[in-house]
């Protein structure tokens, strides 16, 4: 699934959903972005008043995660607190129907190292996408960090300019809203990168992703089904 971010104008995709078959495309004011949810996950590890206190795990797939840009870290913190207060409040994600008031989800270290390395690598390689170019999805990539469980989910965007800009975006997608406001959801890792500046004028080459997750044991409801969850 390929988009591509301007300041004014873009695209949006949403990815298909092996449990249902469900899958569609839309308009998007700000930039591209994209969603997906599906299959297992699992573990998290808390942050307090919903701001991370864990960086990414010590492990050999995760050392590219780990040194990180103090900006880039602070975006994806402010991203968490926003995508609270979104959860906090309810919301009706169009066509996807309405949603009551979700529980905070905390930044998970393996969920948060999957996040990082695929924008990352979608910055770094030219591409916007859910399957990674060497056929990787993303529930592959989580499970590579080291998350497992009973439910993931990603959100991907690129070319918007602030954590603001970018949760709204999600917000007024339906896809992307369910997401965010799925209370199956416990976890979640956030990773922003940031890339060279086209022009002086506009940097579009900036990528997000929102990675959920729920523990095994966790709470909440599922969306999807047997055997997603």
């Amino acid at each position: 699934m390929a988009g591509s971010g301007m300041p004014m104008a873009g695209s949006l995709g949403t990815a298909m959903n092996p449990a249902t078959g469900a899958g569609g495309t839309g308009g998007s004011a700000a930039a591209a972005a994209g969603s997906a949810a599906a299959a297992d996950a699992g573990g998290s590890m808390a942050g307090a008043g919903g701001v991370s206190t864990e960086g990414v795990p010590a492990s050999e797939h995760c050392a590219p995660a780990a040194e990180w840009d103090p900006m880039w870290a602070q975006f994806e913190e402010e991203v968490l607190l926003l995508t609270n207060e979104a959860r906090a409040m309810g919301a009706t994600c169009g066509d996807k129907g309405s949603f009551g008031p979700a529980g905070p989800l905390v930044m998970n270290g393996q969920l948060r190292c999957s996040a990082r390395l695929h924008s990352q690598d979608m910055g770094e390689a030219g591409y916007f996408a859910h399957d990674s170019q060497n056929g990787d999805d993303p529930f592959d990539r989580m499970s590579a960090a080291g998350y497992s469980g009973r439910l993931m989910g990603e959100n991907i965007a690129k070319g918007q300019q602030s954590p603001a800009e970018v949760v709204d975006g999600w917000m007024n997608s339906p896809g992307h809203c369910t997401n965010i406001m799925n209370d199956g959801f416990s976890d979640i890792g956030i990773g922003y990168w940031e890339g060279e500046a086209e022009s002086q004028w506009f940097n579009g080459n900036k990528l997000w992703t929102q990675n959920f997750g729920a523990s095994a044991g966790g709470g909440g409801s599922c969306s999807f089904g047997p055997p997603w969850c």
